[in-house]
């Protein structure tokens, strides 16, 4: 309790101190914001009348992930600041959640959509009832009607109970969908109520002195968490005769706090949060090192727990924006793209997905095929001069005419100078893999054995354009002084020997096919198995 008083005193004074001068509530609009990889800086804008003499300029309602070390104010006019302060206010309680408000509305329409069907399902009842009663009626004075009107009675009472419980059915399962929906939106309610309880109101005060009435214009910009971008690329191909086009996007999403509503947008490369000294290099000092044992109430047993490894969710991306014009800005250790549009990213921490660029970049296309792991040609798309467009690692969606091949990966940072896609297996391009007749043997020498493979590969051009093809295939890299492994022959292929690859790259016309082989020989003890094919 006396926490609380101590609690309560210090608000008073802080309060006090600042209200000493007049006190003017401030509205502001979020103007621009600047998304980093980590984070974001949001800049308000709006106009104030300042009065003469000190006074205190109080921006209130901004979101609790506000870096207040960040809190940067400018205006124009003949006035000075005094002081800039950042405070949480726990008296005033936080404004109307706009998502709570618009879940309450669907509430209330949901809720008259159930009293309708509750109301269409009592006369359905009713309806029924009458009818129940209508038989034993018939039933009572058949003597009194003819047959033919008997019969016409009983078709009109069967058909008629039979829609009518159709039509209860169906009422009935509506009523269903829209008490679990209410039920749901309900849940969601309660849960953002519960998160808005935790809220609490910071406020910026700007303590300034004027010489006479001044109006002025002002910029208020701080630095939030929680907002983030992530690059994103679609690569398009209509036909080998074309360029490729590449769609550079960027997912946006952010739970700052506070939406950000037709505001202008900056992507940067960027990270204001991270630790910005150069790092410092201490002494190396080397001793000799005792094994510790962890478990001293078991000395035999020395083993550790290693943690275990987060699972991270996949976010679906829920929104797309049009096309804006975009500049890109090189700066000293980063660059950033600047977005001539305005966007609406909410605080719900879902995707957005944000134009860059569209370019049409020149390729070269081949075909590329491993017959060893399966009997397939892939078409790619060699890129060059990809380092010009400032590409950032991202995921890349991937279309050749018109149909979605699935997912790539671009990453500058490990490319080489030619960047490829692969755009899909072609099977108008048959390959085959054989073991070749005329090596195939095994001898023994001694105290070892030799053996002797070859493999056969025909390919054949069943387009009608000419290819261009790679074809690459291998053979085993002795690691043992005991195992000895030459390469017979290879007809054609560039031999990287360190790793045992073969590659053969050739152009293959309409209809034709072409044949190539290559055999090795390896020697290794009798004790030993070896897999050699």
């Amino acid at each position: 309790m006396k926490t609380f008083f101590k609690l309560a005193a210090c608000l008073v004074l802080l309060l006090s101190t600042n209200y000493a001068y007049a006190n003017k509530t401030v509205p502001s609009k979020i103007e621009h914001v600047t998304v980093y990889r980590q984070g974001a800086v949001v800049m308000r804008s709006g106009s104030v009348n300042i009065s003469s003499g000190r006074s205190v300029l109080t921006f209130t309602g901004l979101p609790n992930t506000i870096n207040p070390q960040s809190v940067q104010f400018s205006a124009d006019g003949d006035f000075t600041i005094l002081s800039i302060q950042h405070q949480v206010n726990y008296l005033t309680p936080p404004p109307p959640n706009k998502a709570i408000h618009q879940l309450e509305q669907d509430k209330k329409r949901f809720n008259l959509d159930l009293q309708r069907e509750q109301t269409l399902l009592s006369v359905a009842q009713d309806e029924e009832n009458i009818i129940l009663m209508a038989g034993p009626m018939i039933r009572n004075n058949k003597d009194s009607f003819s047959i033919n009107h008997l019969k016409d009675a009983a078709d009109l009472y069967r058909d008629r109970l039979r829609n009518v419980k159709l039509e209860k059915l169906g009422i009935t399962q509506q009523i269903a969908v829209l008490q679990d929906t209410i039920q749901k939106i309900t849940s969601e309610i309660k849960k953002l109520k519960t998160q808005s309880k935790r809220e609490t109101i910071n406020e910026v005060l700007v303590t300034i002195d004027a010489p006479r009435v001044i109006n002025s214009n002002f910029e208020l910009s701080y630095q939030v968490s929680r907002a983030s971008w992530t690059p994103l690329y679609d690569v398009k191909v209509t036909n080998t005769s074309q360029p490729v086009s590449l769609a550079y996007k960027a997912k946006v999403q952010q739970q700052s706090g506070e939406d950000w509503d037709n505001a202008f947008l900056t992507l940067s490369t960027g990270n204001p949060t991270s630790f910005s000294l150069p790092p410092v290099m201490n002494p190396w000092w080397l001793n000799i090192y005792t094994p510790q044992n962890i478990y001293a109430d078991d000395e035999s047993d020395n083993r550790m727990e290693l943690p275990k490894k987060e699972v991270l969710e996949e976010v679906a991306v829920t929104s797309y924006a049009a096309p804006p014009v975009v500049q890109a800005i090189d700066q000293v250790i980063s660059f950033q793209f600047e977005i001539k549009a305005r966007y609406d990213i909410p605080s719900k921490g879902k995707d957005y997905v944000v134009q860059i660029g569209k370019y049409d970049l020149p390729a070269d296309y081949e075909y590329y095929a491993a017959p060893k792991l399966n009997p397939y040609a892939y078409l790619t798309a060699k890129i060059s001069d990809w380092e010009n467009y400032r590409l950032l690692p991202g995921t890349a969606n991937l279309y050749f005419n018109g149909t979605y091949l699935g997912q790539s990966a671009i990453n500058p940072n490990v490319a080489t100078d030619t960047m490829s896609f692969s755009l899909g297996k072609d099977e108008s391009i048959s390959i085959t893999r054989k073991k070749g007749k005329k090596y195939s043997e095994r001898q023994f020498i001694g105290n070892k054995q030799m053996k002797t493979i070859a493999w056969d590969i025909e390919i054949r051009n069943n387009k009608r354009q000419e290819i261009d093809i790679v074809i690459e295939d291998q053979y085993p890299v002795s690691t043992n002084e005991q195992i000895e492994v030459e390469l017979l022959q290879s007809k054609g292929a560039d031999v990287d020997e360190s790793r045992g690859k073969l590659r053969w790259e050739f152009s293959l016309k309409p209809g034709k096919r072409k044949e190539l082989s290559f055999g090795y020989e390896v020697k290794y003890p009798k004790a030993i198995t070896l897999a050699l094919e």
